[in-house]
Parts: C-alpha cells; sequence; structure tokens
C-alpha cells in the first residue's frame, strides 16, 4: 500500500488521474506524517477542516462513570441548624443563604468559649458541687482551672462554595470601633486590622475579590492594603486606617527568619483578627512557614481550607496549634486524646472524639447543600496504538527486571530509589507524549556535584516535579516548601541554583544551603542513618515564549495516542469553553501543537509565565468568545483560581495525590458555574496509569507512600518505597 502527498495545486489532477486508471483511494493508515487528508475523489475532500492522517490510527475509547467518592471529610460535615445573619453594609455582594449561616457561626465563635453549653463547645461548666468544674466534652475529664479563651476556628467548606466571600462578610461585620491598647505580650493592639495571610499565588485574586465585593464609597466602606513586595509598610501608625492586611505566606515566612519586633509590623503587632487562607499550607508543623505563623499574634483567628486533613489525622494538629485551642493545641494531648485510639483501632472512638471536636470548632458543607449545575465526571481508557505499545512494553521490562534485582539485595545503595522512580516517570510521561520525545519542557541545566550515582540534569528535575506536584517539596532541614523559599530569596539567575536533590532524595532549600556551608555532600542531618550523599544542584530558567516554530511541526511531531483523544473531545463542542490540566509542561506543550495545528484558539498558564502574564492569559480565556481553551498545569491550577466560564474539564494523567485532582476540578464547579460541568480524566489501557488508578481507587494516597516525609532506614524504608513502586508495574 501507498500513502500519496502532494500540494493542492494538483488535487484535482491526482484525482483525474486515478479515475481514468481505474485506482481508488483509501484511508490511509499507518502514516509517518500528521498531515491534512484530502482525498479528491471524496465529497469531504474540500472541507473546511480536514481531518488528520494521525486521526486515523487511534483506537476505540473506554468510558467509565466515576461516582462521588466519600472519605473522612465527608463525616465531618455540619449538621446544625444556623440562623441566617444579614448581609453586613459594608459588602455590595448579597451573600447565599449558607454563606449567612457561616457568617453566624463564625460570630458565635469570636464571642468565646460557650461555657453553658455541653452540646455547643470543647469545654463547658460544671456548677452542680460546691465549686465549679470545667468539663472537657470530648474525653469527660474536669478540671479545676477554665480553660484559656479561645475565639475563631476554622471555616472549612468543600471546594468552590464561596469561603473568600463569607470571610470578607466576616470581616465587614465587625462593627467596634478602633481602640487600640497594650495586649498582654507587649505588642500594640490593633482592633481595627485583620491579617489575612494567602499563597503569594492567589494574592491578585483575593485583591479581585475584596474590589468585587466591598462597598468603597459608603459610610461603611472596609479599607485594605497589600503587604507584600515593595507595598511592605513599617510604621505601626498605618494601621489604624486600615481594615485588612493582606500579605503571603511567602512574606510572612521570610520576615520571620529575620524577624525583630523594631523592624517587622506582622511580628510586633497583636491584631484584631488572624486569617489564613489554603491553611493546610501549615499542616507540617517544623517547616519555618508554620513556625512564623504560630508566632503571630492576635484576638481572633480563623483557618479557611476546604481539607484540613489531607494525608493524615495529625494533619489537623498543626492547624489547631494556629488556632491556639486548648488542650488540643498541644500536639501531645491531641495525639493521646485521638490518634492513639485510631492507632489502637478504636477507630469508633477516635472518630466520635474528632467529630466533637471539628464540629466545636468548625463549619463544613458540601457541594450537595447548595444548588449547583450537575457535574458528571469519567474516566476515558485510551488504548496505545501497536507502535506506541510495543514500545512501552520495550522500556517497561528491563524496568520490572532492574527493581525485582534490587528487592533481592540485602543493601540497598543510595540513589536506588531515585533512579527506579525515574523510571517510573518515564513509562508514565511516554503514556502522555507517546513516542515523541522531542516535545520540549522548561529550559533545565544543571551542574552536577559529581559524575557518581548523581543523575543527569532532566531525570533531577523530573523527581523535583513529582515532588512539587505531590505536595511533598519540603526542605528537609527548614522544612519550609522549596517554591516558598525561592520566590522571598528571588528568582534564580543562570549562574544560582535553586535547590538541591540528594541521592536518598532529600530536598535542600537554597537559604540552608548557604546557611549551612554546604558544598558536595548532604549534611548529616539529612541523611541520618547512612553515609552522607551527593548532591545535584538544579537551575529552572524561565521558559521561552513557545510558537509552533519551536514546538515542532506536525511533519516531524507524532501526536500520542491519549493528545488525539483529547483533540476529538474538543472538537465536538461548539459554544463550551475546556481546561486541560496536566502536571508535566512536555505533555502541555504536545497538547499546545494539537490545538495550533487544528486552529483552535488557546491561552496558558504554567511554572514559567510571570505573574502578570498570568493574569492577562487568564483574563483573555475569561472574556474572548474565541479563546476556546486554556492549558494550565495542576501545580497552579488546583489553588484559589475561579474558572467558571468553564464548563469541562480534562486532566491529562493520575495525580499521586488524588486530591490534587478534586482540588483543580472544583476551580470549574463551583459557585459561579451556570452550565452543566463535564469532566474526563485520561487514562491509558493497560499502562501504569490503570495500576495508579487501581490504588487510588482503594483510597490510597500514592504521594504518601511513594514520597513519605519521615528519614526512613536506608534499607527498610528505601526497600517498602521499592515495594510499591514495583506494585505499580504489570
Amino acid at each position: 500500500m501507498a500513502n500519496i502527498y502532494g500540494p493542492m495545486d494538483l488535487f484535482d489532477d491526482v484525482g483525474e488521474f486515478l479515475q481514468d486508471n481505474h485506482q481508488y483511494l483509501q484511508t490511509p493508515k499507518g502514516c509517518d506524517r500528521n498531515v491534512p487528508y484530502r482525498n479528491p475523489q471524496m465529497m469531504a475532500g474540500l472541507d473546511d477542516v480536514p481531518q488528520w492522517t494521525f486521526d486515523f490510527d487511534s483506537p476505540p475509547h473506554e468510558f467509565e462513570k466515576l461516582e462521588g467518592a466519600t472519605g473522612l471529610m465527608d463525616s465531618l460535615q455540619t449538621d446544625e441548624i444556623l440562623p441566617e445573619s444579614e448581609t453586613p453594609p459594608g459588602l455590595k455582594t448579597a451573600l447565599y443563604a449558607h454563606q449567612k449561616q457561616a457568617l453566624s457561626f463564625m460570630k458565635r465563635r469570636e464571642r468565646g468559649w460557650n461555657l453553658d453549653s455541653p452540646s455547643a463547645d470543647i469545654w463547658s461548666i460544671d456548677r452542680q458541687y460546691s465549686r465549679a468544674e470545667y468539663v472537657n466534652n470530648i474525653t469527660g475529664d474536669r478540671h479545676d482551672k477554665s480553660p484559656p479563651m479561645f475565639r475563631g476556628g476554622i471555616l472549612a467548606d468543600d471546594m468552590g462554595l464561596g469561603k473568600t466571600l463569607s470571610m470578607i462578610g466576616l470581616v465587614a461585620s465587625d462593627s467596634r470601633e478602633f481602640q487600640p491598647q497594650q495586649s498582654l505580650v507587649g505588642r500594640p493592639t490593633y482592633h481595627r486590622a485583620t491579617l489575612l495571610i494567602v499563597p503569594s499565588s492567589l494574592l491578585q485574586q483575593w485583591e479581585d475579590q475584596l474590589i468585587m465585593h466591598l462597598q468603597t464609597s459608603s459610610p461603611s466602606r472596609i479599607r485594605w492594603m497589600k503587604y507584600h513586595g515593595p507595598s511592605r509598610m513599617i510604621d505601626h501608625k498605618m494601621l489604624h486606617t486600615y481594615d485588612i492586611v493582606i500579605t503571603s505566606f511567602q512574606t510572612l515566612a521570610s520576615q520571620y527568619r529575620k524577624r525583630s519586633d523594631s523592624q517587622s509590623v506582622l511580628f510586633s503587632t497583636t491584631w484584631r483578627r488572624l486569617i489564613l487562607d489554603e491553611a493546610h499550607t501549615i499542616r507540617n508543623r517544623k517547616t519555618t512557614t508554620a513556625k512564623a505563623v504560630f508566632d503571630l499574634e492576635a484576638e481572633s483567628r480563623w483557618a479557611m481550607t476546604g481539607t484540613p486533613i489531607q494525608n493524615r489525622i495529625s494533619d489537623f494538629s498543626s492547624i489547631l496549634q494556629f488556632l491556639r485551642v486548648y488542650p488540643y493545641c498541644d500536639r501531645q494531648v491531641f495525639e493521646a486524646d485521638i490518634v492513639r485510639a485510631w492507632r489502637l483501632e478504636d477507630s469508633e472512638l477516635a472518630l466520635g472524639r474528632l467529630k466533637r471536636l471539628f464540629q466545636c470548632i468548625a463549619i463544613r458543607r458540601n457541594r450537595n447543600s447548595i444548588e449547583l449545575p450537575e457535574r458528571s465526571d469519567s474516566r476515558m481508557y485510551v488504548h496505545f496504538n501497536d507502535e506506541e505499545l510495543t514500545a512501552y512494553r520495550h522500556i517497561e521490562s528491563p524496568i520490572i527486571e532492574m527493581i525485582d534485582t534490587v528487592l533481592l539485595e540485602e543493601l540497598q545503595k543510595p540513589g536506588t530509589y531515585m533512579h527506579a522512580l525515574l523510571k517510573i516517570n518515564s513509562l508514565r510521561r511516554f503514556c502522555n507524549i507517546g513516542i515523541d520525545s522531542q516535545a520540549p519542557g522548561p529550559e533545565i541545566s544543571y551542574t552536577s556535584v559529581s559524575s557518581i550515582g548523581i543523575p543527569n540534569g532532566s531525570d533531577v528535575q523530573a523527581v523535583v516535579d513529582d515532588l512539587l506536584s505531590s505536595g511533598q517539596a519540603a526542605c528537609a532541614l527548614c522544612n519550609s516548601d522549596v517554591r516558598f523559599v525561592l520566590e522571598e530569596d528571588g528568582s534564580p539567575t543562570k549562574e544560582t541554583p535553586s535547590a538541591y536533590l540528594s541521592e536518598c532524595m532529600r530536598l535542600i532549600c537554597l537559604i540552608c544551603y548557604r546557611q549551612n556551608d554546604t558544598s558536595d555532600v548532604a549534611p548529616l542531618r539529612v541523611c541520618m542513618n547512612h553515609t552522607p550523599c551527593l548532591l545535584s544542584s538544579a537551575i529552572v530558567a524561565p521558559t521561552p515564549q513557545l510558537s509552533r516554530n519551536n514546538l515542532g511541526s506536525p511533519m516531524r511531531l507524532k501526536i500520542s495516542s491519549k493528545v488525539m483523544s483529547l483533540k476529538k473531545e474538543l472538537q465536538k463542542l461548539t459554544s463550551e469553553k475546556s481546561v486541560v490540566f496536566s502536571a508535566w509542561t512536555s505533555t502541555l506543550d504536545m497538547v499546545q501543537t494539537m490545538l495550533v495545528d487544528s486552529s483552535i484558539p488557546f491561552a496558558r498558564i504554567d511554572g514559567s509565565v510571570s505573574t502578570k502574564n498570568r493574569i492577562t492569559n487568564l483574563h483573555r480565556f475569561q472574556n474572548d468568545p474565541a479563546v476556546q481553551v486554556l492549558l494550565i498545569t495542576i501545580s497552579i491550577g488546583a489553588e484559589g483560581l475561579n474558572l467558571t466560564v468553564a464548563s469541562r474539564a480534562y486532566l491529562m494523567e493520575p495525580q499521586w495525590n488524588p486530591s490534587v485532582e478534586e482540588q483543580a476540578l472544583a476551580r470549574i464547579h463551583r459557585l459561579g458555574q451556570t452550565r452543566k460541568v463535564k469532566t474526563i480524566r485520561f487514562v491509558v489501557k493497560d499502562s501504569i496509569e490503570d495500576h495508579v488508578i487501581n490504588i487510588q481507587d482503594r483510597k490510597k494516597n500514592l504521594a504518601e507512600l511513594l514520597f513519605p516525609q519521615e528519614k526512613a532506614g536506608l534499607v527498610k524504608g528505601g526497600l517498602e518505597r521499592l515495594q510499591n513502586l514495583r506494585d505499580l508495574l504489570s
């Protein structure tokens, strides 16, 4: 069989020649070039939008409808019937009923303990005897002294229910006049100023929300300012003119490192109120960010998060420590009363106590409690074509052999697990981009400290990418997220490494590397149970503006079966906008090539796009009817963005941490959405993705299995993690 390629000006001549010689063109199969298919013997030959030759090699798809999963957070729903507070006059946006109920709950919690009602709070007072006793309603323990005052709590509504507006409503309802006093800790108290701490990626989003919802010219006007970058104030006197000061976790951590009460207004003030958005950011209490948050003083404290418990129940204790909820702000008490019962497999007792504690200090409703358009979730199973399947098995077989060999050995060398994980990642990436290895990712330049046992630069980046996307990219020394450290320290240059990775997969941030005078070997505190590892340094330079030219022409870039499946889905749509999520820019590069070749307008946001351009690209997607698709890395799209202009979402690959998937999809299915929403998760059949899905369905978090935070022993911990990797293979 022969395929005929040629210019369009020979279209009619070729058709007539073949017709005269009684030859008829068939549907092309196995083309080595992805070009428009135009058959002069068919009426569709001159269609405005032709099919492409690679389309004919795509195997059929299988769909699986997904039902809503249930978990621990579903058992912590608020079942109390709450009154509805009026929308505060400082708001120009009317609150929904569930937000008015949240406002009632928050105003009640800011009045402190409700000691007269045993069922309403953690503590109650018993006056039956000659002296009053204070009862811990979680355990029944009795105490002679009253508990320390606690005001605040957790706004834990499910993602997409408008927690931001609910919390703005709380600040707007604060009618107490400004009365500066001297606090017990010797810091000036400013009753009027609420300190709002958010991830830096959400600063602009919060500013937009404040502008959208707050009155600007009435007597009830709420004034706010940003404490970030060049906008940092240094004068306490400025505070009395503002109701809200907004800053980032990154700025807070930076100020904490250089803290001095005479220098930082953040730590030298007792605030009227502290609010943490995405409060699960502090779930690791050992991080610099968490320590900085714990050191702040305020009259009331609030945590905003739809996932107060992400991976372990112990995640919750860090939030309790921030809130200063006595006695459970003490980690040891929380462990003794709740976690220990869980470990002893008395789950009924543990869950009962956790529920009582949570319902006293938190309010949580899921999306079923409000009226949202219907959302349907499904998996699309994609099949490799013959060429892809052969190549995949060729890659997979030696990986299985290598891991099996290591598992039989008694001693594991440093770097073995990293090497195995890199091989696993090569399979995951293959599922997305297929046999073509030319799709570019970020421009990475690396300096390998030693060539012995150290992977090359692109391999190290693959590991770091997984740590970041799985929420496991904490510095082994200070426990801060390496992204936060980088942002405050300044963007790395081509000469300055941004992070360091040991052979045993421990990350060291730039600041700790400098402070510990670390050279080419990890400090002993990093490699506690084995000889210190060698380090690799990484530099991530900004990705150049992508175009059709540097993504490669369709004549030499073979689009994968998975991306072809996405193309077919997008081409079915006429008036709906779609968001495409992936953990890897290389996948988005291939999708971008497909969109350019298919004449589908799009916008793109990933880590290489500056904050200014992110806002511009997002605005284009939200407001330009011609821009149908937004490409976004899941690490950016999983937090804070409002993408309700779209009604379709596509996840290009299963994530190690399944909660990240739901956070991304919640950017679309949330308050403000007016259309029915459809989400599709792509999975390659009979591949590593199949096994990832099976583990997810057993409600296990692969991020915790593959990237544990604890410093496990070299042999025991490493072999266990290797076995977890082996379980992902056929």
